[in-house]
């Protein structure tokens, strides 16, 4: 799927770094999804937030850490 469900966001600082594997760097493809993922990123950015979430990758569902990076989100 290419939808990333946000549960939740916290402050950087409360998610342990034993947690975190592999970075992946993701963006938008389109002119529609940029405009909500700009608001999210720059929400997150500005807040100094990051969001809990699920997405799917390799047909398994994983949970994630999101943060802004640039004009995306690792």
């Amino acid at each position: 799927s290419h939808t990333i469900d946000i549960e939740a966001f916290v402050p950087r600082e409360q998610v342990d770094e034993r947690y975190l594997e592999a970075p992946y760097y993701i963006a938008p493809d389109d002119q529609v999804a940029n405009e909500a993922f700009a608001v999210i990123r720059d929400a997150m950015r500005e807040k100094g937030k990051a969001g809990v979430a699920r997405v799917v990758i390799s047909r398994r569902e994983r949970m994630i850490l999101l943060e802004p990076l640039g004009k995306g989100l690792i």
